[in-house]
């Protein structure tokens, strides 16, 4: 990356479009690989505070069914005969329940890993970022010197034509 954005600078810089330091972290921000997963690292850290959390939630569970009887019964007539019924319909049963521990130190623990986790992952990406700064300020500054290193060798082979034609 070192020599791509030292090869970068110094375009702009030799097409009069230099680019500030400012513009530079701005597309760094913008386009830097690192950064980028580090943005997506802090995401998913973050996340860790919202699983913990859920297991200190009410746990709610629903279930349906649907059932179908046939069957057929024979019964007394009370004339000393039996009678048919048939006995065809559905059934349907459902249940919702809730349920909530008064007390759960795991899932407490549980909580609690997810903060300092959510929190160590918050941590990690400044520290990311700060480096990102350090990164494109070190590079900035070593394209600017290789630039000035360029301005004055030119000077140099200027002012040498100028006195190889004095001669």
């Amino acid at each position: 990356m070192k020599p791509v954005f030292i090869s970068l600078m110094l375009i702009c810089g030799s097409a009069q479009a230099a680019m500030g330091p400012f513009d530079v972290y701005e597309q760094a921000l913008r386009n830097d690989p690192v950064f980028l997963g580090a943005i997506k690292e802090r995401d998913a850290g973050l996340e860790n505070r919202t699983i913990g959390r859920a297991g200190l939630l009410p746990r709610l569970s629903y279930n349906y069914n649907k059932g179908r009887n046939n069957s057929e019964a024979h019964l007394p007539d009370g004339r000393g005969g039996t009678y048919r019924d048939d006995r065809n319909y559905n059934s349907y049963g459902s249940t919702f329940s809730l349920q909530q521990p008064l007390f759960d130190y795991e899932a407490y623990a549980n909580y609690r890993k997810g903060v300092a986790q959510s929190l160590f992952a918050d941590e990690s990406f400044r520290d990311k970022s700060q480096a990102l700064l350090v990164r494109v300020l070190s590079y900035y500054t070593q394209a600017l010197f290789a630039q000035d290193q360029i301005d004055i060798a030119r000077a140099k082979k200027k002012a040498f034509e100028q006195q190889f034609q004095q001669n």
